[in-house]
């Protein structure tokens, strides 16, 4: 073996993607499944209309998931949380901006008991004063703790400038959190909550399809209608300045577009190369050659009415100038610069690895079909996805970072000391 010579590079061939089951409940619930029978676990998901689109602010998503797992009629209190402790499971209630979720991970011999706990909250939230009151306390302290953070002033921020007064730019804040009244949260769970689908995954049980049958027999018919809010104008930069911030903290970004767009795949791809992974062009030089900071990347986000396009990093106050130079060089490189077959081939390589290892477990395949489902498409998606980052070339590289990299329209939200 030529230990002095680098492995040859070939792109995988072939990647198993598994399909996914569907049926409806006698109720219209839509349940969506993928069976395993590698672990004795399993995991369902309600995916129910609470997210930041469908809701006033922020502050009442979260609150409101929050809220549906303080206890239920069924199991008031502490004891909902000590019956999921009890059956060795674990869940959580997470808001997100198109949707909002309570996951529950549970072994299969107790599945049973587990969804009729999942059914309780939905169905039979205890919605208490006082647990709400308790969970203000907390959301407020967390927001806070979040204000002393640059990284997270700059994350907010940037949304609010991509999108302005859109449900995509709502973050928390202390006085929305403060006026959160418990009937108006009471009201979106008996409407926005109980309007819901089912995913789930891992070994399930012979009768799993009776047992949902039993426990979800009602479906919410709540559902939000695409916003019509416009966009604000681009190229938005905010710049705070205060002297407890020891580090810079940089958030660059642009509204583009979803898995539905032509050139969705393309664009990933480009985005690998210049900082989706560890040895992207923007780690090699904010990080390697510059020792600015320990890490920097970007990232395209794919929501169900937009999508968008970040670059984050946190530098010293001294390299906060020179480091938008270097972004700027390294996106102007990618736009004039053909990227070379060596390089290519190995961001493929990478980036279809990790893709074909994204697979190895029926919860990821579940999660990767969650996303697809709520833009209206399906795992068949990855066929044509997986062709096109096959066949792209320098070529088409250079189209789209012409089309879609614009430094100078970037919106900005930098986070430092005077």
């Amino acid at each position: 073996m030529d230990r002095s010579k680098a492995p040859q590079v070939n792109i995988l061939s072939e990647i198993d993607i598994p399909s996914i089951s569907h049926f409806k409940l006698d109720s219209g619930i839509d349940v969506y499944y993928v069976e395993s029978t590698e672990s004795e676990a399993f995991k369902i998901e309600a995916v129910h209309q609470s997210g930041f689109i469908q809701m006033p602010s922020a502050s009442a998503s979260s609150l409101l998931s929050k809220m549906l797992l303080e206890g239920t009629k069924d199991f008031p209190g502490k004891l909902f949380l000590e019956e999921i402790d009890a059956l060795g499971s674990f869940i959580e209630s997470t808001p997100g901006f198109d949707s909002a979720t309570i996951s529950l991970f549970g072994l299969s011999r107790y599945f049973k008991k587990n969804v009729a706990l999942l059914a309780s909250a939905l169905y039979r939230a205890e919605m208490k004063e006082s647990r709400l009151d308790f969970l203000k306390k907390k959301e407020i302290n967390r927001v806070k703790l979040n204000l002393e953070k640059g990284s997270y002033l700059t994350s907010t921020q940037l949304r609010k400038n991509l999108f302005g007064s859109h449900p995509y730019g709502y973050t928390s804040s202390i006085d929305d959190i403060n006026n959160q009244g418990i009937k108006t949260l009471e009201t979106f769970s008996q409407t926005r909550s109980m309007s819901f689908s089912l995913f789930l995954s891992g070994k399930l049980p012979s009768d799993f399809k009776q047992i949902l049958n039993s426990l979800f027999p009602v479906k919410g018919n709540y559902e939000q209608k695409p916003s019509e809010l416009k966009w604000p104008d681009e190229s938005v930069r905010t710049i705070d300045r205060n002297e407890k911030f020891i580090q810079s903290s940089i958030r660059l970004g642009a509204r583009l577009f979803n898995r539905k767009h032509e050139d969705y795949s393309g664009f990933m791809l480009l985005n690998e190369i210049l900082g989706g992974f560890f040895g992207s062009r923007l780690m090699k030089n904010i990080r390697e050659d510059k020792g600015y900071t320990y890490g920097i990347g970007s990232s395209l986000y794919a929501l169900n009415e937009i999508g968008y396009f970040t670059i984050g990093t946190e530098v010293n106050h001294e390299a906060e100038e020179d480091t938008l130079i270097q972004i700027e060089h390294e996106i102007n490189r990618l736009k004039e610069e053909p990227v070379s077959t060596e390089e290519l081939l190995v961001v493929k390589n990478y980036f279809l690895g990790t893709f074909a290892n994204s697979w190895s477990a029926p919860f990821a395949t579940i999660d990767k079909f969650k996303g697809l489902h709520a833009q209206g498409l399906d795992l068949s998606f990855y066929a044509t996805h997986l062709a096109k980052i096959k066949n792209i070339d320098q070529d088409d590289l250079l189209r789209l970072a012409n089309n879609y990299l614009h430094f100078d329209k970037m919106c900005l939200a930098t986070v430092g000391k005077a």
